[in-house]
């Protein structure tokens, strides 16, 4: 009797034991994975992000690039080697400032190595007199009232080190590596304020690709502004961020005293490695964008999960110790009943916090019911661990007002991801614009205003007018309002009650205030961009000193002098031109010709200006889309030359006709391209299929794209997965060997690409439900799974 007892209470303690190991290990697999898992969808919602400001970035340099009076002025130090002075006012008085449009950028300039020259808005110099004023780190001021010192008053070694370090930065803006390029962060100074700026590169039009490039367009980009919008991605107090390029400088960082660690050769595009430094154990997740090879790095301490982790093991770790302890009880008074034993156990248990089903009637099953409560402790934690969503939704927002999405299917699929509950299909936006009054902004009035900001998030989704809200810069952020009808006085008594709400966050005396600008209602959520222009322009047109608090995008004049075509909208048509969306396109050239035409009723020079614009467009799209066809340049030509004789409506078919034929013929390339690229894939295939390393990596980097998208792609071009094609290809040529050769089954196994006979044995058992050796012996011919039937282009099996 006493050795059976303790027999069974040593099979239960093992049980026990086994199922508590078993759930410490798979919920720290489980936590592992879905921390990689989240912190990479937080990279890569950066990286995105990063992406649609590097793009506006490249926007502007190729507009300012392509700007005819900056290429005149290259012309003329080509002939001359000097800069006429009208064209030098003209340039300095003309040009944008883009830091007003967007607050990644520091200052942008114009290069002209051949004059010596550099010019800004307002500001022209010779090449080393704007290093020495802007971007001299060492250049000591001589005090507050004077400022910097003369040039001459300068020591001779100190006056040739600065015109050494200007050449250098020279030759980098024009190395041959590229007409656009980024350098490495270099100091520059701009009204008193020292930034850390990376600057980016773009050379301007060379008519001889062999010759000297006659001039550059620099942009000078801010490195802590890049920083800020890493610290989305930082889970705790001790993580931080910060982003290299392929050369491993850092380009921003969210805290520059943490290190910077050295990840080798990565082999894989994105992913997951464990370092140490400092004495701790490092989480470090990393993905390498394919637009520019910038590596975007998040350190998290290894110890925040197993913090997050013992929350789990400590029940187990109790639950075991008890257990053991009922079981030296039961040793130590044998005389007792079993009952009593089950009884004393149960109290231990409980006194632990666990409270048992009351339906269990022996101590197994409590003890089942028990672990059973602690893996749901355990789906709990993981259910909490979803913390990463908002970046998600700022990232989905933001896009949406920038006019980014084209396709419907896309943003639908991403608010299901985020959960948004839409009201109806009528959407606008508004947007909360800060002032504070100060003299100069600090780190204090930030951090007080990121403070406010999160306040108000919480204020207006309470509110549920506008679930999707994002950050558009330091000082402002946009709500997108969601309607089931389309009804304006709604919307103005919504609008009213946010600014009331807000008020009360924000009270008139307050070192911050606000005013909030709306546009109008539209239908489809991807329209909701109209709105969000309105919004802006009425930030941009209505005085902050009116008084109001409230700016309506309506309460614009159409008597306007200028024409409504800002740089956003353009970048958005030729998005969607570009994505073969005709519909769309048609759409947004008639509302460009009723707001111009119609509403403003332009002055003729007015409208000669939008007509040139909305030609270079065209001529944008060209060089982008590649066409060889001279229809295009013909048409342009023809507006170009009879626009004064031509009336509106007729340049307005002339120029929508222009786009139509730009956006077939995308459409047309486009699908074009994917049956190319579907066919090779297929040719590679068809040729590496003995590999045993041949899957969905192999085949990425052998056509240069990333897995995700090629994973995606094969599917949607196919009807079956990547993996499953791979598998037919090789199941079917083993079949072949099988029936018509005298090859072992280990020997066909290794040629088809399976590195052990068990493998492949588990493999054709699978996909043709006979093993190879029956099949051979007797001669069945089975079809298996006929993955590749799904694939609507002609495919040719090797060996067939």
């Amino acid at each position: 009797m006493l050795k059976r007892m303790v027999m069974v209470y040593i099979f239960l303690f093992t049980l026990v034991v086994s199922i508590g190991v078993t759930a410490y290990i798979a919920t720290m697999q489980t936590m592992e994975t879905h921390t990689t898992s989240l912190s990479l969808e937080a990279v890569k919602s950066l990286e995105d992000s990063i992406g649609v400001r590097m793009s506006e970035i490249d926007a502007i340099a190729r507009q300012l690039a392509s700007d005819i009076n900056v290429n005149r002025a290259k012309r003329e130090t080509d002939s001359d080697n000097k800069i006429h002075f009208p064209l030098v006012h003209y340039l300095v008085n003309s040009m944008t400032d883009y830091k007003a449009y967007n607050n990644l950028v520091i200052s942008n300039f114009i290069i002209y190595p051949k004059s010596n020259t550099i010019i800004s808005k307002g500001y022209a110099d010779d090449c080393v007199s704007f290093y020495r004023n802007r971007m001299w780190d060492g250049y000591e001021k001589q005090n507050s009232n004077t400022g910097f010192l003369s040039w001459t008053d300068m020591p001779i070694e100190k006056r040739q080190e600065i015109e050494s370090s200007c050449n250098a930065f020279l030759d980098d803006v024009f190395a041959r590596d590229g007409i656009s390029k980024i350098l490495s962060p270099r100091f520059y100074r701009m009204n008193n304020t020292d930034y850390t700026a990376i600057p980016y590169v773009r050379w301007l039009h060379q008519t001889n690709p062999f010759s000297e490039p006659g001039g550059a367009v620099v942009i000078m980009l801010n490195s802590e502004e890049l920083a800020d919008m890493m610290l989305s991605v930082c889970a705790s107090s001790n993580s931080y961020a910060y982003i290299t390029d392929s050369h491993g400088t850092v380009l921003a960082s969210t805290n520059k005293d943490k290190p910077v660690l050295d990840l080798g050769n990565l082999e894989e595009k994105e992913g997951l490695i464990s370092k140490k430094a400092d004495g701790r154990n490092l989480m470090v997740t990393y993905m390498v964008s394919e637009n520019n090879d910038w590596r975007y790095i998040v350190v998290n301490d290894k110890l925040y999960i197993s913090n997050i982790a013992g929350k789990i093991i400590k029940p187990v770790t109790l639950i075991i110790l008890g257990f053991i302890l009922a079981v030296v009880i039961v040793e130590a008074v044998i005389s007792y009943s079993r009952i009593k034993s089950l009884v004393g156990t149960y109290r231990i248990i409980s006194r632990h916090g666990y409270e048992p089903d009351r339906s269990q009637t022996n101590l197994l099953d409590y003890i089942s019911s028990t672990v059973e409560k602690m893996l749901n402790d355990k789906n709990e934690l993981a259910s909490m661990i979803k913390r990463h969503e908002p970046i998600l939704k700022e990232t989905v927002s933001l896009k949406l007002i920038k006019g980014e999405y084209t396709d419907y299917n896309e943003v639908k699929a991403l608010l299901d991801q985020i959960q948004y509950k839409k009201h109806g299909d009528y959407f606008g936006a508004i947007i909360i614009s800060f002032a504070a009054y100060w003299e100069k902004i600090n780190q204090e009035v930030m951090d007080e205003l990121a403070v406010k900001k999160a306040v108000i998030r919480e204020v207006v989704e309470k509110l549920g007018y506008g679930q999707l809200y994002c950050d558009t810069g330091k000082t402002e952020m946009a709500v997108i309002l969601n309607y089931a009808a389309y009804d304006l006085g709604r919307h103005q008594q919504q609008v009213e009650e946010i600014r009331q709400k807000i008020a009360k966050v924000l009270p008139k005396g307050s070192r911050i205030s606000f005013t909030i600008a709306a546009g109008g209602l539209y239908e489809g959520i991807l329209n909701v961009t109209k709105s969000y222009y309105e919004a802006q322009h009425a930030l941009d047109y209505l005085n902050w000193d009116s008084g109001k608090e409230i700016l309506w995008g309506d309460q614009l004049s159409y008597d306007e002098k200028n024409f409504h075509y800002i740089p956003e909208f353009e970048i958005r048509l030729i998005n969607t031109v570009k994505s073969g969306d005709l519909e769309t396109t048609r759409q947004m050239l008639k509302e460009t010709f009723t707001e111009n035409f119609i509403k403003k009723q332009l002055s003729p020079n007015m409208s000669r200006l939008l007509l040139y614009n909305l030609c270079g467009t065209l001529i944008k799209l060209d060089e982008q889309l590649v066409i060889e066809d001279e229809t295009l340049s013909d048409g342009i030509q023809d507006i170009v030359e009879n626009i004064d004789d031509f009336s509106n409506m007729v340049i307005h078919e002339k120029i929508t006709d222009l786009f139509e034929s730009l956006c077939e013929y995308a459409h047309a390339n486009k699908k074009s391209h994917n049956i190319r690229l579907v066919q090779q894939i297929i040719d590679y295939i068809a040729e590496n299929y003995g590999d045993s390393n041949l899957g969905l990596t192999d085949v990425a980097v052998a056509f240069n794209i990333s897995e995700g998208y090629l994973s995606r792609f094969f599917k949607e071009q196919t009807g079956c997965a990547l993996s499953e094609y791979i598998e037919d290809i090789r199941m079917k040529e083993a079949r072949r060997l099988i029936l018509k050769s005298s090859e072992t089954i280990s020997n066909i196994g290794r040629i088809v690409g399976y590195n052990s006979l068990n493998s492949f044995s588990r493999a054709f058992k699978r996909y043709y439900g006979i093993s190879a050796s029956n099949m051979r012996e007797t001669g069945l011919v089975a079809e298996g799974v006929a993955h590749s039937n799904q694939i609507q282009i002609s495919v040719n099996y090797p060996g067939s």
